[in-house]
């Protein structure tokens, strides 16, 4: 009969309201460190993405770079860099400027003002 007794407390104690508060709270507590680190997961999962991604990019620019510096490796890659940064040429050649008419013509608007391009629209108009 103790022994029917002691189990019956037992029983009590277990499933008593004390006792389903407490797991509640621990079942809170618990629920909420899983929610932080699903969290941190999907950030540092985004932040994955976006690195390969970068990554891609820094080695298809490095890969530029190596043609770039492979082709200024030879003379001929040389000697063109220098003429398109300085215009510069050899003795005995010539160096032809060629200016463009349309950009001399949008300039020309430009310094034209608001009123000036009301007139220029309303003579093109007849």
């Amino acid at each position: 009969m103790r022994e029917f007794q002691q189990k019956r407390n037992t029983r009590r104690k277990i499933y008593s309201k004390t006792t389903a508060v407490i797991l509640f709270f621990l079942i809170i507590l618990v629920g909420r460190g899983t929610w932080n680190i699903y969290q941190k997961y999907q950030e540092s999962s985004q932040n994955a993405d976006r690195v390969s991604v970068e990554l891609a990019k820094l080695q298809g620019r490095q890969a530029d770079l190596q043609k770039s510096l492979s082709h200024l490796d030879t003379d001929e890659g040389v000697e063109e860099e220098i003429r398109q940064k300085f215009q510069v040429s050899k003795d005995g050649e010539k160096v032809f400027v060629i200016v463009d008419s349309t950009s001399s013509a949008s300039t020309t608007e430009e310094k034209a003002g608001f009123f000036g391009n009301i007139w220029n629209d309303i003579k093109n108009i007849f």
